[in-house]
């Protein structure tokens, strides 16, 4: 596992919460940090949000959603809320698949995906929100279980509050989350042939697991500065943020992200703090070459 290292500059640091266990001296830096997001293969046309608009946008709440498309890409706006009583035939019959489905994965069969989006070959670019507007004390620390696959494409993902959403969904490179109180986020991306990239908020509390068997992994500047990490090898790496014991795996109800990449990189950092470098160009690759130079 990568942790890169912060970029040096005059403004302050974000806060940092406390810590109760030490982070593991970091490897060399992959990449340096710059100030642009681009990225020449396999990109989207899409682009990610730099500035929080002035309003967020207003869309109703659902629950049980399922998008699956063969080669389009997917994208879109949806807030999810766990709690929301859906009822329907062809739903409960797909609940039933989806049991044996997870019962074959070693997932919990009983925890029904709040929302699946599955493309075979295609990017996907989405802004989830898991919302609670009518939060009581009773379905309290409820989780949202949210399925994210594609064969062929490349996943965006950031994790934001509600008031830094774009206007227009359709102009988003990533999908973007917020999480509001009394709700949980359980989240799973993965990908054959592709990249991962994930932002998460300063709020989220819980694992995170990355696995990529040919790719690079990689922690950004911010967010491996508050990491614990548990376990880290080439190709897999597990952490904990926001809390301070690894929890059991049944028993955690709590946020929990898992990125996986079978063939590219899987990259996650903290939103609106860590940025992903810019990819460099055939001429810089060739100048450093001939200058002896580490590219």
């Amino acid at each position: 596992m990568i942790l890169e290292k912060k970029p040096t500059d005059d403004a302050p640091p974000p806060p940092v919460p406390e810590k109760s266990a030490a982070v593991s001296d970091s490897p060399p830096s992959y990449f340096q940090s710059t100030s642009s997001y681009q990225i020449d293969h396999r990109a989207p046309s899409l682009r990610i949000p730099r500035s929080p608009p002035a309003s967020a946008p207003v869309n109703h709440a659902t629950n049980r959603l399922t998008l699956k498309t063969r080669k389009e890409p997917i994208a879109g706006f949806f807030q999810i809320d766990p709690m929301l009583s859906v009822h329907h035939p062809q739903l409960d019959a797909g609940k039933r698949r989806n049991r044996k489905s997870r019962k074959s994965k070693g997932l919990d069969e009983e925890e029904v995906p709040s929302a699946t989006f599955e493309t075979r070959q295609g990017d996907i670019a989405l802004s989830l929100a898991i919302v609670a507007p009518h939060s009581s004390g009773a379905d309290s620390g409820q989780r949202a279980l949210v399925d994210v696959t594609t064969r062929q494409g490349n996943v965006d993902i950031a994790a934001v509050s509600l008031p830094r959403f774009p206007r227009k969904s359709v102009e988003l490179t990533v999908s973007q989350f917020q999480i509001d109180a009394g709700r949980h986020l359980n989240l799973k991306v993965e990908t054959r042939q592709g990249h991962v990239h994930v932002f998460i908020p300063r709020s989220f509390a819980g694992p995170v697991h990355l696995r990529s068997k040919k790719g690079r992994i990689a922690v950004l500047p911010h967010l491996a500065g508050v990491a614990q990490v548990v376990s880290s090898r080439d190709q897999e790496a597990m952490f904990l943020v926001g809390t301070a014991a690894l929890p059991a795996n049944k028993d955690w109800r709590g946020d929990y992200l898992s990125l996986l990449s079978r063939s590219g990189e899987v990259v996650v950092g903290y939103y609106g703090e860590d940025e992903l470098p810019k990819e460099e160009g055939f001429w810089q690759r060739l100048g450093h070459w001939l200058s002896g130079a580490p590219s």
